[in-house]
Protein backbone atom coordinates (compact mmCIF):
# COMPACT_ATOMS: atom_id res chain seq x y z
CA UNK A 1 0.00 0.00 0.00
CA UNK A 2 2.88 2.34 0.73
CA UNK A 3 4.19 1.83 -2.79
CA UNK A 4 0.84 2.81 -4.27
CA UNK A 5 0.62 5.86 -2.03
CA UNK A 6 4.13 6.95 -2.99
CA UNK A 7 3.28 6.53 -6.67
CA UNK A 8 0.47 9.04 -6.16
CA UNK A 9 2.84 11.53 -4.51
CA UNK A 10 2.22 10.86 -0.82
CA UNK A 11 4.87 9.99 1.74
CA UNK A 12 3.15 6.79 2.86
CA UNK A 13 -0.28 5.18 3.17
CA UNK A 14 -1.07 7.03 6.41
CA UNK A 15 -0.37 10.35 4.68
CA UNK A 16 -2.76 9.36 1.87
CA UNK A 17 -5.51 8.41 4.33
CA UNK A 18 -5.04 11.60 6.35
CA UNK A 19 -5.27 13.79 3.23
CA UNK A 20 -8.42 12.05 2.05
CA UNK A 21 -10.04 12.32 5.48
CA UNK A 22 -9.17 16.02 5.73
CA UNK A 23 -10.59 16.64 2.26
CA UNK A 24 -13.84 14.92 3.23
CA UNK A 25 -14.11 17.03 6.40
CA UNK A 26 -13.53 20.24 4.46
CA UNK A 27 -16.14 19.38 1.83
CA UNK A 28 -18.94 19.11 4.37
CA UNK A 29 -20.66 22.40 5.02
CA UNK A 30 -21.19 23.27 8.64
CA UNK A 31 -24.64 24.52 9.51
CA UNK A 32 -24.67 28.03 10.98
CA UNK A 33 -25.33 28.24 14.68
CA UNK A 34 -28.75 29.42 15.78
CA UNK A 35 -28.82 32.90 17.32
CA UNK A 36 -30.04 33.11 20.89
CA UNK A 37 -31.94 36.39 20.75
CA UNK A 38 -32.65 36.40 24.48
CA UNK A 39 -28.92 36.20 25.21
CA UNK A 40 -28.24 39.06 22.80
CA UNK A 41 -30.85 41.22 24.55
CA UNK A 42 -29.38 40.44 27.98
CA UNK A 43 -25.90 41.29 26.71
CA UNK A 44 -27.07 44.60 25.25
CA UNK A 45 -28.18 45.64 28.74
CA UNK A 46 -24.50 45.71 29.73
CA UNK A 47 -23.92 48.69 27.46
CA UNK A 48 -24.64 52.29 28.43
CA UNK A 49 -26.39 54.92 26.35
CA UNK A 50 -23.16 55.97 24.61
CA UNK A 51 -22.57 52.41 23.32
CA UNK A 52 -19.80 51.88 25.84
CA UNK A 53 -19.52 48.84 28.03
CA UNK A 54 -20.99 49.88 31.37
CA UNK A 55 -20.57 46.57 33.17
CA UNK A 56 -18.48 43.49 32.34
CA UNK A 57 -20.80 40.52 31.68
CA UNK A 58 -20.47 37.78 34.28
CA UNK A 59 -21.73 34.98 32.05
CA UNK A 60 -19.25 33.33 29.73
CA UNK A 61 -21.70 33.20 26.82
CA UNK A 62 -22.34 36.93 27.10
CA UNK A 63 -18.61 37.66 27.15
CA UNK A 64 -18.14 35.56 24.01
CA UNK A 65 -20.56 37.80 22.12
Amino acid sequence: MNMLARARGFRNFQHLRACRAAGARLETVAEPAMIDHALVERTLRQFGGAVQLAQWPSRRKARAI
